[in-house]
């Protein structure tokens, strides 16, 4: 599961002091500004608890859309995974209440620079299956399910194209995605049942999830992007 945070230097979760944040007026750690329905004297001070004036929790905040905030997994910011070369089931849930994921899984060297590792791979349609190589900068999600169950076709998904796979070993050509900038789009509590295939690849490769959706209430491609690891894998 994922969600963004952004935490405080003690470790704590933070939240808003007033709703200045979400409806864009100030700066949102308590000092409010700017003009309220016309008025310049006015600014939108309503605030949360502990107050004397609200009994209202800043959880309830309604949105909010932070550059500063950190995505984190399963309770983990930034974690890594140690991998075997093998094929891995993953279940993806956007767990944000406003913010669109759109997501990658890049090759990267330890420092997050991208780069391109050379991978092994078997040609099954020969006897025996030969073996050979292919540069790969990014791995594909391999979609099997949904929020809604189990697809009837498995969906391979990369940055710019996803394919239906038929079923009988062979891959299609990828169709083209509506704007290059489209991976993995997953909305506010949606889910995404995947399988990664870390086969073949070098010991040591770093593979690093990615999100570059935007920083804003999301309309569809194009956008600008926010660049932000999720997670790390090391196979």
């Amino acid at each position: 599961m994922s969600c963004e945070s952004r935490v405080n230097a003690d470790g704590s979760l933070f939240y808003p002091a007033d709703r200045a944040l979400f409806e864009g007026l100030g700066n949102g750690f308590g000092n409010i500004a700017g003009a309220y329905n016309g008025n310049a004297a006015a600014g939108l001070n309503i605030d949360f608890v502990p107050s004397p004036t609200s009994d209202m929790p800043p959880i309830w905040n309604p949105e909010y859309f932070d550059p500063n905030h950190t995505m984190v997994v399963n309770g983990v910011v930034w974690p890594t995974l140690q991998v075997a070369p093998a094929e891995y089931r993953f279940r993806l849930l956007n767990g944000t209440n406003s913010r669109f994921l759109n997501l990658a899984l890049k090759i990267t060297l330890p420092d997050g620079t991208p780069t391109t590792v050379n991978r092994t791979e078997w040609d099954d349609a020969t006897v025996p299956p030969t073996q050979g190589t292919v540069a790969v900068n990014e791995l594909s999600f391999f979609q099997i399910g949904t929020e809604q169950g189990i697809l009837p076709q498995v969906v391979k998904v990369e940055t710019n194209g996803a394919t239906k796979l038929p079923g009988d070993g062979t891959i299609p050509p990828p169709k083209v995605a509506p704007d290059p900038q489209q991976a993995l789009l997953v909305g506010i509590a949606e889910r995404s049942d995947v399988i990664v295939d870390f086969r073949g690849l070098p010991n040591g490769t770093v593979v690093r999830m990615t999100n570059t959706a935007p920083d804003a209430p999301f309309g569809g491609f194009p956008d600008t992007p926010r660049s932000e690891t999720i997670s790390n894998v090391r196979a």
